[in-house]
């Protein structure tokens, strides 16, 4: 076999493969505990809101509880 990594996959034998990868690390339940306490992120709440309203920019990539950010530009939510 042949692997060529190419755009957004790999070429294996001339057909394209899409590759996701993910910035995972693992679970370390005191770091976790941590990060929960001190965190005033939404996803801490009871009842978890649909969507992200942290007024800041979060340090987390991708939301560790599947809350999305609504961005706003000009007075607008995009």
């Amino acid at each position: 076999s042949i692997i060529i990594p190419f755009n957004k996959g790999v070429l294996i034998n001339d057909k394209l493969y899409p590759v996701t990868v993910y910035n995972v690390t693992r679970f370390n339940p005191v770091l976790w505990k941590s990060l929960k306490e001190n965190s005033h992120c939404p996803g801490n709440c009871n009842p978890k809101p649909e969507a992200c309203s942290y007024p800041f920019e979060c340090l987390v990539s991708v939301c560790p509880f599947g809350l999305t950010r609504n961005i706003q530009i000009d007075n607008k939510k995009v």
